[in-house]
């Protein structure tokens, strides 16, 4: 059995030769939590790009004011939560 050291330096026992799988098996929930929050974030800003090109025909057809229109940019982000 081979020991490797892990992100925080405590060692961590292996059953490869090379000791990588313990090192990858570590990166996953690292890996995993980037790639959730990266696609979060695209897809926020995909959101309000929608929203933007969106507010001005919402505020001509239901005649909203500066009120209105925080609400209706601002609504589609609550509900995402």
């Amino acid at each position: 059995m081979v020991t490797a050291r892990n992100w925080s330096g405590r060692p961590v026992a292996t059953n490869s030769r090379d000791g990588n799988s313990a090192e990858l098996h570590s990166r996953i929930p690292l890996i995993l939590a980037a790639t959730i929050s990266t696609l979060g974030g695209l897809l926020f800003g995909y959101d309000n790009i929608v929203i933007s090109g969106a507010i001005g025909f919402l505020s001509q057809r239901f005649h909203l004011d500066a009120a209105g229109i925080g609400w209706a940019a601002d609504a589609p982000c609550w509900v995402a939560l």
